[in-house]
């Protein structure tokens, strides 16, 4: 047992230096204090002769507890260890990658509703089972597209996939090699760990390329499996004129068994089909659980024997020691250390245990408690679409300008009402990508908005204009009679009221007639409160502001379809330059 002892922590040795000084002044500050008061003063051998009772010895036992208690904890602290157990170098981390055709055939209805409604369903069925593996999903048609990157927050995925759709991707096409690059290079830049790629589609054709890439993945460890959405018998793919032609010759989309079968041998996973499997998606989690049980076997053989800490079992020796100081009063002060001030500690709520702020934000954002939201979130991004969320338009749109997202700032201008800024950042957007929709909708859309409003104000200061010549004349009025005479100004009184009378006749007159044409008296309606012309004016602009934005797109679909624009017309520019870099001619 003792040719075992091992200790982790051995610096904690040198405590004992200054702990060995520590007591060494007290011990004498004890032996300096054993005659009392007069020890200082009066010779130790006179003192006894002179004192009248005899002095009572101190007790040196808190000083040996003392020493006792000390040496136990530096020990502790230390580390000691009689045995070893193992342990794992690293956690293995999974990572799925989801990856989804978006090509024209993926509309056919050869499997009801469709093949993409089918595969969408089967995502959304494998994101709601409970595995804690980290999910990427991309999709691709002519190039692929990241939707999501690798995430363990599954219900941001399946908020994306009500918006997906095959026109969100601005190229048609199927490229599956370009795919299997792209998807080998998200896998490099994350961390080792067992990944696995899962392929819905109805591919027809495939590259040796592909192939080769597809093998490449499976030596780095990575697994591709594929579900195969289409059938045997095959089906038209719809348009929106009709069905797809080729020399007037309706194209049918089938199923190619032997090109499924070539992936999944390169690739090392499972083939499932939809039409006729239709537990799936549990099959192949089955077939990922057998992989990871695998790997952690593995693993096993990779483990370092650690020492066990024994020192906390030496802690337990100094509950004796602690009570019996508690008993003769020394741990009285311990209890007044609790009221001293804690400026910079804070209470854990409950949330913060098991969510992040930004996660707990998140929940707040989707059950549009867009004001905790604001508080919660950390990212700037999501704190300044929450301030947006909450009609905080002026800090919206100075959070936008400071990120960047040039659109979004100009939807917080367009919403205060600063419509010529609204135009210039919608402006900005239109010359980076000449063909997106939505800002040369919005400029269109706020012109519009901007000329009423000027025809609006105009109105009202021709209406300013008009009261103003009255209250002129009125004045001008007043003034003439003023300068009158006293005969002058009776008689235009006695004018006023010979008038007044003659009206009160004819009102009580048509009063009579009124009276005999209906039988039963109506009771007189409550008269609504008059708003000024100003607040009436006011509403109507924000109804109409209101009306015109909400027809912004805000949905998934048209996010998405945004963004894909905007990273393909990047692309392009990468490949321009790397293009003109290349046929450039040297002096």
């Amino acid at each position: 047992m003792i040719e075992q002892l091992h200790f982790i922590r051995p610096l904690w040795f040198y405590a004992f230096i200054p702990l060995s000084i520590l007591l060494w002044f007290l011990y004498q500050k004890i032996k300096n204090n054993q005659g009392g008061a007069w020890s200082n003063i009066i010779a130790q051998h006179l003192l006894s002769a002179l004192s009248i009772k005899n002095h009572q010895k101190q007790s040196k036992f808190p000083f040996v507890t003392l020493i006792i208690s000390s040496f136990l904890l530096i020990f502790a602290l230390s580390g000691p260890s009689f045995q070893k157990y193992p342990n794992q170098t690293f956690k293995l981390k999974q990572t799925l990658f989801i990856v989804l055709d978006l090509s024209t055939s993926m509309n056919a209805t050869d499997v009801k509703p469709s093949r993409l409604k089918r595969a969408l369903f089967s995502i959304k069925y494998l994101l709601k089972k409970d595995f804690e593996d980290d999910v990427a999903l991309i999709g691709f048609s002519a190039e692929p597209y990241l939707i999501s990157p690798a995430t363990n927050d599954k219900k941001t995925i399946l908020s994306l996939i009500d918006g997906i759709n095959t026109d969100i991707l601005p190229t048609q096409g199927s490229q599956l090699n370009l795919t299997m690059k792209f998807v080998q290079q998200l896998i490099n830049n994350r961390p080792k760990g067992i990944n696995n790629i899962l392929l819905l589609s109805d591919v027809e054709k495939i590259s040796n390329a592909a192939l080769e890439t597809i093998k490449q993945l499976k030596k780095n460890n990575t697994k591709t499996s594929m579900i195969n959405v289409a059938s045997i018998v095959g089906s038209a793919i719809p348009k929106e004129d009709g069905v797809l032609k080729y020399n007037n010759k309706i194209i049918i989309s089938k199923r190619n068994n032997k090109v499924s079968n070539q992936i999944v041998t390169n690739g090392g996973g499972i083939l499932q089909n939809l039409d006729e499997t239709p537990n799936a998606i549990d099959n192949f989690l089955t077939f990922k659980q057998q992989i990871f049980k695998k790997a952690l076997e593995k693993q096993q053989d990779k483990t370092i024997n650690s020492w066990m800490d024994s020192g906390i079992w030496l802690t337990l020796l100094l509950i004796p020691f602690s009570l019996i100081s508690f008993r003769k009063g020394y741990l009285l002060v311990l209890p007044f250390i609790f009221f001293l001030p804690h400026n910079n500690l804070e209470a854990s709520t409950w949330q913060d245990l098991w969510q992040t702020k930004n996660q707990q934000a998140q929940q707040q954002f989707l059950n549009k408690e867009y004001q905790k939201a604001i508080t919660n979130f950390e990212n700037p991004a999501w704190k300044a679409s929450s301030f947006y969320k909450a009609k905080h338009y002026k800090q919206a749109q100075k959070l936008f300008s400071k990120l960047g997202h040039t659109y979004n700032e100009a939807n917080a201008l367009a919403r205060l009402g600063q419509f010529k800024k609204a135009i210039k950042k919608y402006q900005q957007i239109k010359k980076n990508n000449p063909n997106y929709k939505n800002a040369l909708y919005n400029i269109e859309l706020l012109k519009k908005l901007s000329s009423k409003k000027k025809q609006q104000q105009k109105q009202q200061q021709k209406k300013k204009n008009k009261q103003n010549k009255k209250q002129q004349q009125s004045d001008k009025k007043s003034k003439k009679k003023e300068k009158l005479s006293d005969k002058e100004k009776e008689q235009l009184k006695k004018e006023g009221k010979r008038q007044k009378k003659d009206t009160k006749k004819k009102s009580k007159k048509k009063k009579k007639k009124s009276d005999k044409k209906s039988s039963k008296k109506e009771k007189p309606k409550k008269k609504p409160k008059k708003r000024t012309k100003e607040e009436v004016l006011n509403n109507e602009k924000r109804q109409q502001v209101d009306q015109e934005l909400k027809k912004i797109n805000t949905k998934p679909y048209g996010l998405l379809k945004r963004k894909f624009l905007i990273e393909r017309a990047y692309r392009q520019k990468e490949r321009s330059k790397f293009y003109n870099s290349n046929t450039q001619q040297q002096w």
